[in-house]
């Protein structure tokens, strides 16, 4: 699938290629035109800045096709998925910024230590396994989130 995914960017690549040539060949008509007085240079102006408007569109969507594109990103993956194999590892070699941001994402930025367990609310489903796996031995406390039952608790001001 991504394979597929990545042979439909590069054709689209390819295709915005192929008409920015293409406006760029009209751009050099445009001009010999000026030159060889066939159109006056209000027209000129014009289809020039038509022109120009469109090679910025297409520059634009060439580069983030460039450098947003499926096959840049699974080059960047590639490289970090076999360390990735081994979480512990993975988390060792990392600088303390990607630890800091690996934490906040695998545990929604609140994993707290009290007590000399961790105790957090939600844990992302990647980790879900080992994260039971160490609830189990007690290295950590998963607190189950709270249920809302969708009745407005009835109270009067003595607190009854």
């Amino acid at each position: 699938m991504i394979r597929e995914t990545m042979k439909e960017s590069e054709k689209v690549y390819q295709t915005r290629a192929k008409q920015k040539s293409e406006i760029e060949a009209k751009l050099d008509k445009l001009e010999e035109r000026l030159i060889n007085e066939e159109i006056d240079s209000n027209t000129f102006k014009k289809w020039r800045v038509k022109l120009f408007q469109q090679l910025g569109v297409l520059d634009e969507e060439l580069n983030n096709l460039r450098t947003g594109s499926l096959q840049v990103k699974w080059n960047r993956l590639s490289k970090v998925l076999p360390r990735m194999n081994n979480l512990r590892s993975f988390f060792d070699s990392a600088s303390p910024q990607s630890r800091q941001k690996l934490l906040r994402v695998g545990f929604d930025g609140n994993l707290i230590y009290s007590g000399g367990r961790y105790r957090t609310k939600n844990v992302h489903p990647a980790l879900q396994s080992n994260a039971l796996k160490a609830k189990k031995i007690g290295l950590i406390e998963i607190d189950e989130p709270l249920t809302c039952s969708g009745k407005i608790p009835s109270c009067t001001p003595d607190g009854s």
